[in-house]
């Protein structure tokens, strides 16, 4: 009696050996996740300015027997962000792409998931600090939009408008040329642009400072909040910057770069309603 028990028992332990052997061979029969290793993307712990933008790149591969079934996207682990389902033509292998905007939050922990239709898991994450980036100027300014008291050669180094006559004799620090226009509204050009709408003529000016401008979408709350030269920089496109921007309109921000490479945002506070009317603005600028 004792034998057949005693081979009873070897079975029973071999039986409970397979099965472990299975449970452990399922725990890696998760789908594999990488980074995509490239220029445009990021795939490591890094330091973003609040409101700039990144591409995050997901390869992602069956493990050769349970199709891919869905990826999910987390930002600072309890914050589900979205779901993508995955197509059967991708259902093998596919490069999954999301692009983030980095927001006020100290820190940020990038999750994604992808989960195969066998429940298998893989996960992979980057943690996004705030670059704490360089000293910024806040200014407060004023300057007229053709306007022959306040002058609307603007100065911004130094935060001075000039009239006209004062203007050509301080050619190389004119930044901002102030104007307005029954079609255009308010705008802001510069010594530099190839556009005045025909109220200028700089034809002989030099040099000629060219200061150039791009519209943002930043608040005026978040305008408030920004200390550092990160969001000023992250804030302008050089390929949708313009050297004349018009129709400008109260508290909304735009992002402006001078001639000396500096960058800045500013933000209307008064628009003008004529050409002897005045312009009121305040800006940020790299120091």
């Amino acid at each position: 009696m004792k034998k057949p028990i005693r081979f009873v028992l070897l079975a029973f332990a071999a039986i409970s050996v397979f099965i472990l052997s299975c449970k452990k061979e399922s725990s890696s029969n998760a789908p594999e996740l990488t980074f995509v290793i490239d220029t445009g993307y990021i795939w490591t712990d890094t330091a973003m300015a609040t409101g700039d933008t990144a591409i995050i790149g997901l390869k992602c591969n069956w493990n050769g027997y349970d199709k891919l079934s869905t990826i999910r996207t987390y930002l600072n682990e309890d914050d589900f962000m979205q779901t993508y389902n995955v197509k059967e033509a991708e259902s093998q292998s596919l490069i999954y792409m999301t692009k983030i905007t980095r927001s006020l939050r100290t820190k940020e922990l990038w999750e994604f998931e992808v989960i195969d239709t066998k429940g298998h898991i893989s996960r992979a994450g980057i943690t996004i600090l705030i670059d704490s980036g360089g000293p910024i100027k806040n200014v407060q300014a004023t300057t007229g939009a053709q306007n022959y008291i306040y002058g609307s050669y603007f100065n911004i180094e130094a935060n001075k408008n000039y009239i006209e006559a004062i203007a050509i004799t301080k050619m190389d620090s004119i930044d901002i040329v102030g104007g307005w226009d029954i079609g255009e509204k308010t705008f802001f050009s510069s010594p530099g642009s190839a556009e005045f709408l025909e109220y200028y003529d700089l034809s002989a000016w030099s040099p000629k400072n060219l200061t150039l401008f791009c519209e943002t979408t930043i608040s005026e709350e978040q305008y408030e909040l920004i200390d550092k030269d990160n969001v000023l920089i992250s804030s302008f496109h050089a390929d949708k910057a313009k050297d004349i921007i018009t129709m400008l309109t109260l508290n909304k921000v735009y992002s402006f770069k001078t001639h000396l490479d500096k960058f800045g945002l500013l933000i209307i506070r008064k628009e003008a309603i004529s050409q002897t009317d005045w312009i009121n603005f305040d800006y940020k600028i790299q120091m």
